[in-house]
C-alpha cells in the first residue's frame, strides 16, 4: 500500500480484501502476511492502529536460499556430511519444500520440512572428493522460488 501516513479504514480493506473491521486485519492472520514489510503491524487484533498500516504489503513473493553442507573422513564407514536450510522471505506462509538432486555426485538425504541431512560412505580408507548439486524448490500455491546448494565430500 503506497501510503506514507496513516491509510484509511477503507484504503486498508481495498489493499487486503477483507471485511470493514480493523480487528480482522492483525499480521499473520487471514489477510495481511507476516513478512518482513510489515513488521509495524500488530499480530495482536486487539492492538492494532491504523498507522501501522503505512507502507504495508498484501503480498511478497517468495524468495529462497540455501545453505551448503560438507564434511570428510579418512576411515571406512558411513558419515554425515552436513545439512542444507532452506530459508525463505515473502510468500503467504503456507509453504510447502521439496528437494530435487540436478547433477554431480548423488548423496543419501532425510529431508524433514525445510532441512536435508546428506550422508556419504566411505568404502576404502582413501575417500574420493564427491560434490553434488541439489535444489530446494518451495512453493505458496501462488508463487515459487527455488535455491541450488552444493553437498561436498572430501
Amino acid at each position: 500500500m503506497a501510503v506514507s501516513g496513516s491509510p484509511t479504514l477503507q484504503q486498508i480493506v481495498a489493499e487486503f480484501g477483507g471485511p470493514g473491521n480493523l480487528k480482522a486485519y492483525a499480521r499473520g492472520g487471514a489477510y495481511v502476511p507476516n513478512v518482513a514489510q510489515n513488521g509495524n503491524i500488530s499480530t495482536d487484533p486487539n492492538a492494532l492502529a491504523l498507522s501501522q498500516f503505512a507502507n504495508a504489503v498484501r503480498y511478497v513473493p517468495l524468495s529462497a536460499t540455501a545453505s551448503s553442507p560438507s564434511g570428510s573422513a579418512s576411515n571406512k564407514g558411513t558419515y554425515t556430511v552436513g545439512t542444507s536450510f532452506c530459508a525463505i522471505s515473502g510468500g503467504n506462509g503456507n509453504v510447502t519444500y521439496s528437494l530435487s538432486f540436478v547433477s554431480g555426485t548423488q548423496f543419501n538425504n532425510s529431508v524433514a520440512g525445510n532441512q536435508a541431512t546428506f550422508t556419504a560412505v566411505n568404502t576404502n580408507s582413501t575417500p574420493t572428493s564427491s560434490r553434488g548439486i541439489y535444489r530446494w524448490t518451495v512453493s505458496d500455491g501462488t508463487s515459487s522460488a527455488t535455491a541450488d546448494f552444493t553437498v561436498s565430500w572430501n
